[in-house]
């Protein structure tokens, strides 16, 4: 008897659950991803609403008005995946990476240059498709639970998250050792990632002034060839490299959750949802959209 009463009082618990479920989905948007390329990034809000800026070359920044639970971004194109695990992509398509294969479901998307990959619900295999010249296409017939691009690149994280990466026009990414809990593909055949230890690790070309990664533990890890950022274990913020267009000109306050970054800026997103870029502004890269 005691047990039931304490269920009516659970069930009191549950109303004001609900009535403040109502009072949440009054709550103004946030940002919940973000993701960048080149000289473009979208994000993602809790609306699932996909909001680009940047370069416009190609309608890249035109993001379809769809509801979305994860996005993309490659060079001059983007893709978004829905709710019901299709995939829909928009900006350049040239070499078709705009155009996902029909009647075909991913649990993960990634885009690089001039390609997109998927990761298939069915069977678990990476799906791309694009110009395949580089070598994007050639994927590897094993199972991934994650795939990330960039560049002319693809590495996909294994189920004991060791990494396979594949593509790169010569410059191939060695499969880097250890277990990764996060990987990053990055513009000029550069990956990073932060190992289960959160210790990190960048390979591929990473020649012009990317230098070592800083001391300590991590949490998130981008990598492109001339600049490497990241967020530490404490939320904070480090970039190195190349600063000749203020890469590493990030903000010096905690509480940040990702970042990410095209060829000369970069974007973060903090644990409240709030989003900032720094770098290169020519092309409107730091104009983050005022959410309503």
């Amino acid at each position: 008897d005691d047990d039931s009463a304490g269920d009516d009082d659970d069930s009191a618990g549950d109303d004001d659950d609900s009535a403040g479920d109502d009072d949440d989905s009054a709550l103004p948007a946030v940002w919940i991803e973000i993701d960048a390329e080149l000289f473009f990034t979208c994000g993602l809000t809790s609306a699932g609403q996909a909001l680009c800026w940047g370069d416009n070359s190609d309608g890249q920044t035109a993001a379809p008005p769809t509801v979305f639970e994860q996005i993309a971004v490659g060079d001059k194109h983007a893709c978004g995946r829905l709710p019901d695990d299709t995939v829909q992509c928009w900006g350049r398509s040239v070499d078709g990476q705009s155009t996902p294969p029909g009647g075909v479901l991913f649990s993960d998307i990634a885009a690089g240059d001039e390609f997109s990959c998927g990761l298939r619900t069915t069977d678990s295999l990476v799906e791309c498709w694009g110009n395949g010249q580089f070598g994007a296409l050639s994927e590897p017939a094993e199972a991934f639970i994650s795939v990330e691009a960039g560049g002319d690149s693809v590495c996909g994280v294994r189920a004991n998250l060791s990494v396979n990466c594949w593509g790169g026009n010569g410059l191939a990414l060695d499969d880097p050792a250890g277990a990764y809990s996060q990987v990053d593909v990055g513009w000029g055949g550069t990956a990073a990632g932060v190992r289960t230890d959160q210790s990190s690790s960048y390979w591929g070309f990473t020649d012009f002034q990317l230098g070592a990664a800083p001391a300590g533990l991590f949490q998130h890890f981008m990598a492109s060839w001339q600049y490497a950022c990241a967020v530490l274990a404490d939320g904070t913020l480090d970039c190195w490299g190349s600063n000749n267009y203020g890469q590493q000109n990030h903000p010096a306050t905690a509480g940040w959750a990702t970042v990410e970054g095209g060829t000369n800026h970069a974007c973060a997103l903090s644990e409240a949802g709030a989003v900032t870029c720094w770098g290169d502004p020519t092309l409107d890269q730091l104009l983050v959209p005022v959410l309503p």
